[in-house]
C-alpha cells in the first residue's frame, strides 16, 4: 500500500511541473508577439509626378521661377515617427536633405510636404523614406523631375534674326519685300509710295546665311531725305541678355566726300518708360538710361563679326527690347545725298 501511494504522489508532482512549464512558455510567446513589429511602412509619392518639368526662372523682373512641391504619404500599423526627404542632382550630389517629425495625433497615416527651388537647370530626383516607431523604414522609388532653362530667354529670341523670311508687298504698281517682324521708320510709308524704295531691302548672296540677309540703304534713289535712316524690331522680353552679336558689311562713302556711320542700338524699356514715337521716327537719336550703341565708320566689303556688351544692365527690370539699325549722315546735313549701304545678318542675343 505504501508503494502505491508513492507512485501516485510522483505522478501528481510531474503533472504539476509540466503544467507550470507550459504556462510559462505560453506567457513568453504572448509577450514576444505583443512587442515585436517587423512590418515596414508603405510610402506613396504625391508630388512631383515622374519627369515633371518646372521653369527655372521667369527672368530679370522676377528672378525665381517655379517651386517644386515635394509631398508623400505613409501608412503603417504603428505610428509613423518621421519621413526623410532627399533630393539629388544629376551628379548624385545632395541638394536637399530634410527630416519631418510626426507631431500629429494620427497614428495610422502621416503626410508631409516641403518645397524645392533650383538655381541650376537640370534633372533632379527625390526619395522619401518613412520610419515607424519600431525603427522599420521604407524608401520610395526615386522620382525624377527637371528644372528647364529660362523660358523667358526663349521668348527673347530675336525675331527673324538671320533675315531668312521676307514678305512681298504690292502697293499699286510697286512691289517690294520687307523682313518679317521688322519695321522701317514711319516716314517710309510716304517714301515707299512715292519712289518705291525704302531703308530695308533683301540682300541675296552666297556669303549670307541661308543665302539672304538684310540690306540697309541710306540713299533714296539719289535724293537724300533726312539725317537718319532707320529700321527696328520691338518686342516683349523681360530678361536682360549679356551680349548682342552678329555680322555686318558696310560702305559709308558719301557722294560729297563725307563718311556715313552705321549704328546698331539696343534699348531696354518698360510700359512706364517706353520707346517713344520720336525714336521710331527718322530724325531722332535713341535715348534713355538703358541704351547701348555700337557705331561703325570703317568700310568692309566682307562680313565682319561684331558684339555689343550688355552686361552693365544686368538686373535691370525690363518688359521690352528694341534693336535699331541706323545709317547716319557723316556731315549731319539733311540735304547730304550719299550712297551708304550696310548688310546685317545672324543677329543673336547671348544670355
Amino acid at each position: 500500500m505504501k508503494t502505491i501511494i508513492k507512485m501516485k504522489m510522483g505522478k501528481k508532482i510531474m503533472f504539476a511541473l509540466a503544467v507550470v512549464g507550459l504556462t510559462f512558455m505560453n506567457c513568453t510567446s504572448d509577450d514576444d508577439s505583443a512587442t515585436t513589429d517587423s512590418l515596414a511602412p508603405t510610402i506613396t509619392v504625391i508630388s512631383p509626378e515622374m519627369n515633371q518639368d518646372y521653369i527655372l526662372t521667369w527672368g530679370a523682373g522676377s528672378p525665381n521661377g517655379e517651386t517644386a512641391i515635394l509631398s508623400a504619404s505613409s501608412v503603417d500599423n504603428e505610428r509613423i515617427s518621421y519621413i526623410n526627404i532627399t533630393v539629388v542632382n544629376s551628379d548624385e550630389i545632395t541638394v536637399l536633405e530634410q527630416t519631418i517629425e510626426n507631431e500629429t495625433t494620427n497614428d495610422s497615416e502621416f503626410t508631409v510636404e516641403t518645397y524645392y527651388t533650383a538655381v541650376i537647370a537640370g534633372t533632379y530626383s527625390v526619395v522619401f523614406t518613412a520610419t515607424d516607431s519600431s525603427g522599420n523604414s521604407q524608401a520610395s522609388m526615386p522620382v525624377k523631375f527637371t528644372f528647364s532653362g529660362d523660358t523667358s530667354v526663349e521668348s527673347c529670341i530675336i525675331p527673324n534674326a538671320s533675315f531668312d523670311n521676307f514678305t512681298e508687298i504690292t502697293d499699286g504698281d510697286l512691289t517690294y519685300e520687307l523682313p518679317n517682324y521688322w519695321s522701317e521708320s514711319t516716314v517710309y510709308n510716304f517714301y515707299r509710295g512715292s519712289i518705291g524704295r525704302g531703308f530695308f531691302s533683301k540682300y541675296e548672296g552666297s556669303d549670307a546665311s541661308n543665302g539672304t540677309a538684310l540690306q540697309l540703304n541710306r540713299s533714296q534713289s539719289g535724293s537724300a531725305i533726312e539725317t537718319f535712316n532707320k529700321g527696328y524690331v520691338h518686342y516683349e522680353c523681360n530678361t536682360i541678355p549679356t551680349k548682342l552679336i552678329g555680322r555686318y558689311k558696310f560702305n559709308g562713302t558719301s557722294s560729297l566726300g563725307s563718311i556715313d556711320r552705321l549704328r546698331i542700338v539696343v534699348k531696354f524699356s518698360t510700359a512706364s518708360n517706353p520707346v517713344t514715337s520720336a525714336e521710331l521716327a527718322i530724325d531722332s537719336e535713341i535715348t534713355g538710361d538703358y541704351v547701348k550703341t555700337f557705331e561703325i565708320e570703317t568700310d568692309t566689303s566682307e562680313f565682319t563679326d561684331f558684339e555689343i556688351d550688355l552686361s552693365e544692365f544686368e538686373g535691370v527690370p525690363t518688359q521690352f527690347i528694341s534693336i535699331h539699325l541706323m545709317l547716319k549722315s557723316g556731315s549731319g546735313a539733311i540735304g547730304n545725298a550719299n550712297i551708304a549701304t550696310a548688310v546685317i545678318d545672324d543677329l543673336e542675343f547671348l544670355f
